[in-house]
């Protein structure tokens, strides 16, 4: 999965039945449809990066577009792509699935979402669909799995030449519900949910230096993307903010910068949904 779990939208909402009586209460589910996934619909995005203080980085406006595409299935669970477009290039190609009677909106994963973002070999996983939204319950696990031996080089680290590191750990992505939002669409006023994605790390990244032999380097870290949603409409807006993540190497050799991303933004401007 490259970086999309930031696409991280949900599909029902939490309803729950009321009596006057002395009846127990029965949780209902009300289905609502907060990613519609007809064959050619589409959302058009204004994107932009951000800085530390959250302000917008001049240069680095783009049109972000996002297309249901073909069909995808993987053992007993099917669903479509999601094809994403940074001004026309296409960037990602994710399936989604969607169990609107139950409110749960799945994805298909098979890689780490940081692959592709530093120099290393692939993070792989075992291919899986994982739960993303789940209308039925305030928290969900996206995904908890440990790690080992992820191998990567860094390359003219000052004053020390070449590092290999080797990682274990644990690698933790949570979703939640984190309120509602007012918001204009085509001129209407609607309420829009807002979720939240949260993925951690909790890694000993093992690094070996030339002449002192392996450093275990503690790593522990966490990233949130929050995305809001609207009923038959899709995701109105995401937003993920910086990441900076460094390996310190001791009082030594001091910290080395490994990955150093702005944050980002994005807007619907305009979309249209496919009739089945």
């Amino acid at each position: 999965m490259k970086r999309t779990l930031a696409l991280l939208a949900a599909s029902a909402v939490l309803f729950t039945a009321c009596s006057d009586d002395d009846d127990p209460i029965t949780p209902t589910t009300e289905s609502a449809n907060y990613l519609p996934m007809t064959s050619g619909s589409y959302w058009i995005y204004d994107g932009v990066e951000t800085d530390s203080s959250n302000a917008e980085v001049d240069g680095t406006q783009k049109v972000d577009s996002v297309v249901v595409g073909a069909s995808f299935t993987n053992g007993d669970m099917s669903g479509n792509y999601l094809v994403t477009y940074n001004d026309d290039t296409e960037v990602s190609a994710d399936p989604y699935a969607t169990d609107e009677e139950n409110g749960i909106l799945y994805t298909y994963i098979d890689l780490f979402p940081l692959e592709g973002l530093i120099d290393t070999n692939e993070f792989k996983l075992d291919s899986r669909w994982v739960k993303v939204a789940d209308a039925n319950a305030d928290s969900w696990t996206v995904l908890d799995t440990n790690v080992a031996d992820i191998a990567f080089t860094i390359e003219d680290v000052p004053d020390i030449g070449t590092v290999n590191v080797v990682v274990e750990g644990n690698l933790l992505a949570q979703g939640e519900k984190t309120g509602t939002q007012e918001i204009e669409i085509e001129g209407e006023t609607v309420v829009g949910e807002v979720y939240t994605l949260t993925q951690s790390l909790d890694l000993t990244l093992n690094a070996t230096i030339p002449g002192l032999g392996t450093i275990p380097v503690p790593m522990a870290d966490s990233f949130s993307f929050e995305v809001v949603v609207v009923d038959e409409v899709g995701v109105f807006s995401t937003y993920r903010a910086p990441i900076n993540l460094a390996l310190n190497l001791g009082e030594a050799f001091g910290s080395f910068e490994l990955l150093q991303l702005n944050g980002y933004k994005q807007t619907l401007t305009r979309f249209a949904l496919a009739v089945e």
